[in-house]
């Protein structure tokens, strides 16, 4: 998952880097590693790109911060 990461950074693509940082985000959520999901699932809410490519992304890291704070949906 970091060779992914590491590849959208350097290809300048925000659509991998936030596909990339949700697929961590979401598989460290998974494993119960919360704490260490935070920051990936941050990054991805805080991507915004006008044409709605990372939407889906960005609402389901969202879902998955108002789980790890204990905020009802």
């Amino acid at each position: 998952m970091s060779d992914a990461i590491d590849a959208a950074v350097q290809a300048e693509d925000l659509v991998m880097l936030t596909r990339a940082r949700s697929a961590l985000g979401d598989l460290l959520f998974a494993e119960g590693r919360h704490d260490e999901a935070v920051p990936f699932l941050q990054a991805v809410v805080r991507t915004e790109i006008a044409d709605g490519s990372v939407d889906l992304e960005v609402k389901a890291a969202a879902r998955l911060l108002r789980q790890i704070r204990g905020i009802p949906e």
